[in-house]
């Protein structure tokens, strides 16, 4: 399944280790430690504790790949999932994306896309498609600026990025892996930004209004203004989250309106600032829209029913006041709110009814902040609530209560890098990454014990009768 998220990006938001200057190749790498398991636990198979990963692994050609931050430097790593030694590492450049765009691992098929620092660093930057095990370059483009992470081009092994070469021009691009060409699939009078799977890109600062079109093998199949997607005053460029439902062949996207500058910090209304979208993937049409809502809860609910199948369709509809400021000292965006109340909602893909929903009041982790609802099952989440917690089956909105047990619960997860972002005339330099992982009770508090080996299976990504998950390290368990 093709997904491609974003944070709300601002501003409406949302250990020593040895990779510090290294480059691919054989470094000397720590040894993996392991401990023992406790009966009824998962055993522990390795520890990488000299990484600190900000999101998830992923897995490509018997390989896990993840993203590690080292002294306020960014790495791409692949690791043997049997054994947990590294087989190569590289520093990634962030660009020009903005600081609320998830930073996260690209795969092209079986070849990992990523963005390098030109020398010298700073904004300039060149996208790389690299061997999965060796880490050789496969294909690199020139040096230039890139407005979001580089993303796999639709029905091929190429991979697609936003670029500029630093004249002020940007379009969309393709690095060809059989050629190693760098090609332009779509020019633009202004900004171009892909905010989507499968070429859905968004296109501001021309003359003409901010467009949503998707774009396959250099043509444009469709445009739709965004004003007429989502309502007048929305902006997917203030902040944006979409899924390709395969299925259906529809797009499900969220955008806001433009935050309110106020005395307090930029105020937005959440239940009339936020809107969520159905659009026919093949003609550009608007199916539905939900105002007041988010598609997968701010990524707090994204995931697949099974491997391979689409995301499950969930969204949460909120009331109350996010007030959103910038503190220089911290370097980086804080926020508030008020009178917040949050729903989980399933809906129909093709009418976008609401079929079932659970309040859940004013709990932050559907939020993109602190922690994320736990998965439980193949569709099913631990989610706390007032009555105490209860699993909640995101399929059919059934719910129970949750069993006392371990669990592994997801917390959000943002790092610091050295290239700061400009916002309101002050460098940010806190960046968003994905979820890792901590132990804890059915009440989400933390605890000693390790969970079984059914539910580590839910955690991280598999290999055979190995998962590979993130938490403060990368680990591994041998579930089977």
């Amino acid at each position: 399944m093709a997904r491609w998220r974003g944070r709300w990006p601002v501003p409406f938001v949302a250990a020593a280790s040895l990779l510090a200057g290294c480059t691919s190749g054989s470094a000397p790498m720590p040894l993996p430690t392991a401990t023992t398991a406790a009966p009824g636990e998962v055993p522990q198979l390795w520890e990488r504790r000299d990484l600190s990963p900000i999101g998830q692994p992923v897995s490509a050609a018997g390989t896990a790949v993840a993203y590690v931050e080292s002294k306020d430097h960014l790495y791409v790593v692949a690791l043997d999932p049997q054994t947990g030694r590294s087989l190569w590492q590289q520093e990634i450049s962030l660009s020009a994306i903005p600081p609320g765009v998830v930073t996260e691992p690209v795969l092209a098929g079986d070849r990992v896309a990523y963005l390098r620092p030109a020398p010298g660093g700073g904004v300039l930057a060149r996208v790389v498609l690299a061997d999965v095990r060796t880490g050789r370059d496969v294909a690199a483009g020139p040096d230039g600026q890139f407005s979001a992470p580089p993303f796999p081009c639709p029905g091929s092994t190429d991979v697609c990025v936003s670029y500029s070469a630093g004249d002020g021009r940007w379009g969309l691009y393709r690095l060809q892996a059989a050629t190693g060409r760098f090609v332009a699939e779509l020019p633009a009078a202004g900004l171009v930004r892909q905010v989507g799977p499968e070429g859905l890109v968004n296109l501001s600062g021309g003359r003409d209004p901010e467009t949503l079109a998707r774009v396959r093998d250099g043509r444009t199949v469709w445009r739709l203004a965004v004003a007429d997607a989502f309502g007048a005053g929305f902006s997917v460029e203030a902040g944006w989250q979409w899924t390709r439902f395969a299925a259906g062949r529809i797009y499900v996207g969220s955008a806001v309106r433009p935050p309110a500058q106020t005395p307090a910090g930029r105020a937005t209304d959440l239940a009339t600032g936020l809107a969520t979208v159905g659009i026919d993937e093949t003609t550009g049409k608007v199916l539905w829209r939900e105002v007041g809502t988010w598609s997968t809860c701010l990524t707090a609910l994204r995931w697949a029913s099974d491997p391979g199948q689409a995301q499950l369709p969930v969204r949460c509809r909120y009331r109350g006041t996010q007030v959103a400021r910038y503190v220089p000292a911290r370097g980086r965006v804080v926020t508030t709110y008020q009178g917040l109340d949050v729903t989980v909602e399933g809906f129909d893909l093709a009418t976008g009814r609401t079929t079932w929903s659970l309040p859940v009041g004013a709990d932050h982790g559907f939020l993109g902040e602190g922690d994320a609802p736990t998965r439980v099952g193949p569709t099913t989440a631990l989610v706390q609530t007032s009555a105490g917690p209860v699993v909640l089956d995101l399929a059919r909105g059934s719910r129970s209560p949750a069993a006392p047990a371990a669990y592994w619960c997801p917390r959000y997860r943002n790092f610091q890098h050295y290239y700061s972002y400009r916002i309101d005339g002050s460098d940010a330099y806190t960046r968003t990454g994905g979820q890792t992982y901590f132990r804890c009770t059915e009440r989400g508090t933390w605890v000693e014990q390790r969970p079984t080996a059914a539910i580590t299976g839910l955690a991280g990504i598999r290999f055979g009768t190995v998962q590979v998950l993130a938490s403060g390290s990368l680990q591994a368990f041998r579930i089977g």
